[in-house]
């Protein structure tokens, strides 16, 4: 036998659907920069004042902010009750 395949024919590899996963990244990206926006426009000046304030990781706080994790709804709606946040929306 030689160095060649028994089978007789090639299976064509193909990718996975890197427009489904480049949408999803675009819109965590987006998002976690709505959030930044509404976190720096409540008055907390960084991640960490408001990770103590959700109750979050900091780590978490940059993870959303930079696109690199989904948000569930919980997270939402932690967000949007935070008592700073609670007042910048009423403000409004």
């Amino acid at each position: 036998m030689t160095g060649r395949s028994p089978w007789p024919f090639r299976i064509a590899r193909t990718s996975p659907d890197t427009s489904v996963s480049n949408q999803a990244e675009a819109a965590r990206q987006a998002l976690g920069a709505r959030v930044r926006g509404f976190r720096k426009d409540a008055g907390f000046a960084s991640g960490r004042a408001f990770a103590h304030a959700t109750g979050w990781q900091e780590s978490k706080v940059s993870r959303i902010e930079n696109g690199k994790q989904n948000v569930s709804e919980d997270d939402v709606r932690v967000c949007c009750r935070s008592p700073r946040c609670t007042e910048a929306r009423s403000a409004t």
